[in-house]
């Protein structure tokens, strides 16, 4: 999720760059790329995933974890936003309509929201997406090229100090101002 939320601002800012007068706040993009596959972790009283039980799975397709067939059936993008809605988590539309979009196209019960956005303002679906499939990607070749985590930037080696504590704080206070 760290890696989404750092990507997907980064392509906000490329948007910018390229021209997108986005309408779309940091705080929009940090909060839909947080919570876009918070349905991943299930209802909160079962998991959404289960360990693999079958050796035949495990050994031969790499299968390490199914999905949970006791849990009730729903999208991951659509169990997110239950979870917030139970949660009285409030988001604006364009964040609802970003978690819904956050497997663009290769979703296709969320073709047509990601289709919708003809007006390049309402770019926050494909920043998502985009954010989502970027992280995916790179996590991907740093595995298949040895690496153990995602850059040597996000290991953490320490306990965080009081200092950087109240940095982070003070980021978070500012992005979410509103």
């Amino acid at each position: 999720i760290l890696h989404v939320i750092k990507n997907s601002l980064m392509i906000k800012k490329q948007y910018e760059g390229n021209g997108v007068k986005s309408i779309h706040t940091d705080a929009d993009v940090v909060l839909a790329a947080m919570f876009h596959d918070l349905g991943k972790l299930g209802d909160g009283t079962q998991s959404y995933y289960k360990y693999q039980t079958d050796d035949w799975r495990r050994k031969k397709l790499n299968e390490w974890y199914t999905h949970n067939k006791e849990l009730d059936f729903m999208t991951v993008h659509d169990r997110a936003l239950w979870i917030l809605a139970k949660y009285h988590v409030d988001v604006n539309p364009h964040v609802y309509k970003a978690i819904i979009c956050a497997d663009g196209l290769f979703d296709s019960a969320a073709e047509t929201y990601f289709r919708a956005y003809v007006d390049s303002r309402h770019c926050l679906g494909s920043i998502i997406h985009f954010g989502d499939w970027l992280s995916t990607i790179c996590e991907k070749q740093n595995w298949l090229q040895g690496e153990e985590e995602y850059g040597e930037e996000h290991v953490v080696h320490k306990k965080s100090s009081d200092k950087e504590i109240k940095n982070m704080k003070k980021q978070f206070d500012e992005l979410f101002a509103n």
